[in-house]
């Protein structure tokens, strides 16, 4: 039997005779392959993006961000400026 059937089984299995699961998936195929052939540019702009360009995109606003972050930082910008800045008035010294 391939179906639970009270509370003293706990799994089933699924038996397909008939081979409907590939029969289903060829439909399920065939549905969206004629559903595609109908459809214009128009109706999938926007759908698809180059999604290269929109991460160099992000990139781009990401930088201008950090530069925006930093522009207070006092010359010569190394890494003793940041640190005042950043994490106190005093170096750190080793």
């Amino acid at each position: 039997m391939n179906r639970l059937d009270g509370d003293d089984k706990d799994y089933g299995y699924i038996v397909d005779y008939r081979d409907l699961f590939n029969s289903l998936e060829e439909a399920i195929t065939d549905y969206h392959l004629r559903r595609a052939r109908q459809l214009r540019e128009s109706d999938i702009e926007g759908l698809l993006t180059d999604r290269i360009e929109r991460a160099h995109e992000d990139l781009e606003e990401s930088l201008e961000r950090i530069r925006a972050l930093v522009e207070p930082v006092a010359p010569p910008k190394g890494t003793l400026q940041y640190q005042r800045y950043f994490c106190a008035a005093e170096a750190a010294t080793r």
